[in-house]
């Protein structure tokens, strides 16, 4: 039953998910954000070092050493001048464009929130706003389409502990952390949109919400997660409502990619000189997803690990041409996931019961990312003039997502058969199982959260006062990233 069929009285949700037949859980308005916050509570436990708390250490990144501080500082030094925000960066590949240039400023509002923190502080501050922020909106996409609380907390608190996720954390990508939270952020604005009650089109202040949404997350500074976070936002409209309600959000997406062309048009003309166009040699970081990386979901480490990461004894990585195989294929979600998809699959072929269309949704979404993440994928994309989307294996992000949203649907299947109502033993089972889980991922996700000396690294001590007195009213080349 299509979302245009069911009852304007009803919410479009309850033919997807088996919803929660006891009064009693309902009755309690407090329920739900209590067991959100024990999730927060429980992402907080994996990323916060302890370490960090007397302030003379800091979260170590690689990257955001070598190019993000550097970038933040820049324009922290200029709006204390009142400069204003630059328009060209002096510090980078002897001269670069800045804020139109995405990758060095993205426009995105929690990258704005950094330029309140010293550089010290604001990657840990942006690795707990972005693993917060998936979980949250994980949670409420979850219980938007129909899960109680409880299975909603299990998809939303292994999405944001993805070793996918974690991974970036230690590497230092930070403009893909910043984005990483826009899938289901994009998919609860969506589903409030579909969800018009008595309408039957969507309430103006959602399609307006649903416009900024899709403005904020284009305008992040990694383009890959932006890309596909909206790509399937737009085919889960699709596949949801084709009428003219599902046209109105697809045009207030539209319009608000369109209200980014501030920088995205200057981008698209640095785009254009860059080696997605040009016929250069294939970047190192071009890589697909090794088809002996596949065993990543259930041995994490059987390929060894680079020596930064902090697991001993140390294996070194091997089998690969470099340590970049390593970083871009960190897929690991738990065993625990991967079992949900057995148990529904059973439920499926042994019960005869139909999957719903939400789940069929991302089982396709989620396939069809490996698939294409594969290198036979690469290369036919290869064939193809100029690079869109360098390193298909970054598509796992739409198969972490599912197979996390797939962990839900089996808890709840689960919490509430009539087997597990009638037994208080078979509800600790379940909440035993979440906890292993939890200790099974977190386990691998600590792996990846290192820390360093306060100031190391960050910045060079009287950069301005040395350029003044060394170069006065010259030019100087310079490039942080050069030996």
């Amino acid at each position: 039953m299509s979302r245009t069929e069911t009852s304007r009285h009803e919410p479009p949700h309850r033919f997807d998910v088996p919803r929660c037949s006891s009064l009693a859980a309902w009755a309690k308005p407090y329920q739900s954000p209590i067991v959100a916050t024990c999730m927060l509570v429980a992402v907080l436990a994996v990323y916060l070092p302890p370490m960090l708390k007397g302030g003379s250490l800091s979260l170590l990144g690689l990257d955001y050493l070598q190019l993000h501080s550097h970038r933040l500082t820049y324009v922290q030094e200029a709006l204390h001048k009142g400069q204003g925000l630059p328009g060209w960066y002096t510090r980078e590949l002897l001269g670069t464009p800045f804020w139109s240039n995405l990758q060095s400023f993205p426009w995105i509002p929690t990258r704005l929130f950094l330029l309140f923190w010293a550089p010290d502080h604001a990657f840990f501050v942006a690795v707990v706003m972005a693993s917060l922020l998936a979980a949250l909106f994980t949670f409420l996409y979850a219980r938007r389409i129909g899960f109680t609380a409880f299975p909603a907390a299990c998809a939303g608190w292994t999405f944001a502990c993805t070793g996918f996720f974690a991974s970036r954390i230690l590497a230092g990508h930070l403009p893909v952390i910043e984005a990483y939270p826009a899938l289901p952020f994009l998919l609860w604005l969506v589903e409030r949109g579909l969800d018009s009650g008595h309408r039957s089109l969507p309430v103006p202040s959602r399609l307006a919400a649903l416009a900024i949404g899709t403005a904020c997350v284009a305008l992040a500074g990694h383009p890959q997660i932006p890309a596909y976070a909206i790509g399937a936002t737009i085919l889960y409209i699709l596949w949801w409502d084709r009428s003219r309600r599902g046209l109105m959000l697809l045009s207030a997406m539209g319009a608000g990619c369109l209200c980014t062309l501030f920088a995205w048009w200057p981008m698209l003309e640095l785009i254009l000189r860059s080696t997605r166009v040009l016929g250069l040699e294939t970047p190192a970081n071009d890589l697909a997803l090794p088809t002996a990386r596949l065993w990543g979901y259930i041995m994490p480490w059987k390929d060894g690990w680079p020596r930064l990461v902090n697991r001993l004894p140390w294996v070194p990585f091997n089998g690969y041409p470099h340590e970049g195989y390593f970083w871009d294929t960190v897929i690991y979600v738990g065993l625990a996931p991967l079992l949900a998809l057995v148990f529904l699959a059973a439920i499926a072929v042994f019960r005869r019961k139909k999957i719903s269309r939400t789940g069929l949704f991302f089982i396709l979404i989620g396939l069809l990312s490996l698939l294409t993440a594969l290198p036979f994928a690469q290369g036919f994309f290869h064939l193809l003039p100029g690079t869109f989307l360098r390193s298909p294996s970054r598509q796992l992000y739409l198969t972490g997502f599912s197979l996390s949203l797939g962990l839900g649907f089996a808890a709840q299947e689960m919490w509430l058969s009539k087997w597990v109502k009638n037994s208080r033993w078979l509800k600790v089972g379940i909440l035993v199982i979440i906890a292993c889980h939890g200790l099974d991922l977190g386990s691998h996700d600590r792996c990846f959260i290192k820390v360093m000396p306060k100031g190391n690294g960050i910045a060079i001590p009287g950069l301005e006062r040395l350029l003044r007195e060394g170069v006065g009213d010259g030019r100087v080349a310079m490039d942080f990233n050069l030996p």
